[in-house]
């Protein structure tokens, strides 16, 4: 996806905002804050939510390569 809702009203999304590449953005939308959980310099392609959303799947394009990574996610949309 483009965009998920980890938590109401948490969001993840891809974004390019600043950058030159596609990052996941955290947006918190009651706050009207939004920064960057992971800014890699190559583009994130997609991301998925594991059900229990305790668990992010990132793929990013490394000179046209896909590389998937598998992350813990905290509740507030942190990397482990």
């Amino acid at each position: 996806p483009i965009a998920a809702f980890l938590t109401d009203p948490l969001l993840l999304a891809l974004s390019d905002e600043g950058r030159e590449f596609d990052g996941l953005q955290r947006i918190a939308l009651a706050a009207k804050k939004r920064d960057f959980v992971m800014a890699p310099e190559w583009d994130i392609e997609s991301f998925a939510l594991s059900p229990d959303k305790k668990r992010i799947v990132i793929v990013v394009n490394e000179d046209g390569y896909s590389k998937l990574s598998i992350h813990e996610l905290s509740a507030d949309a942190s990397l482990g």
